[in-house]
């Protein structure tokens, strides 16, 4: 197995967190997980998270943390199947399925309510 430095990916992660800008926006969809990211996505909006101006502490130990408060609200009912990182000019940057983020279920987003998401982590590399 191939294996990398940790500041090799801490600066992977770094990298990403700075693709991102600011005004990223985290997504979430109920229709099936897009091919790739730059695909076009599909099924219905249900929530977005606008992002803090800086959504991620720096890099440490291989793994991207996020900082602040991540809350919004939803604006259509359904059960949440994928998320999208998406950056202010709208470009994907990372995808992913709901239950990586909400321990392996596909949460039922209702009407008007808060989605809080108290932990998001990236890890690079050699796990």
């Amino acid at each position: 197995m191939m294996q990398f430095c940790t500041t090799l990916r801490n600066a992977q992660l770094d990298l990403i967190a700075g693709m991102l800008g600011y005004d990223a926006q985290l997504r979430f969809y109920d229709g099936a997980l897009p091919a790739n990211c730059a695909a076009a996505a599909v099924g219905e909006l249900l929530a977005t998270i606008a992002l803090p101006a800086r959504p991620f502490a720096r890099a440490f130990d291989g793994k991207l943390e996020k900082n602040g408060a991540w809350m919004g609200v939803v604006i259509a009912a359904g059960h949440a199947r994928y998320w999208r990182l998406a950056r202010r000019d709208g470009m994907t940057v990372i995808q992913g399925p709901a239950g990586m983020l909400f321990e392996g279920t596909e949460p039922l987003f209702e009407l008007g309510a808060t989605v809080h998401l108290e932990t998001f982590r990236l890890t690079a590399g050699n796990e």
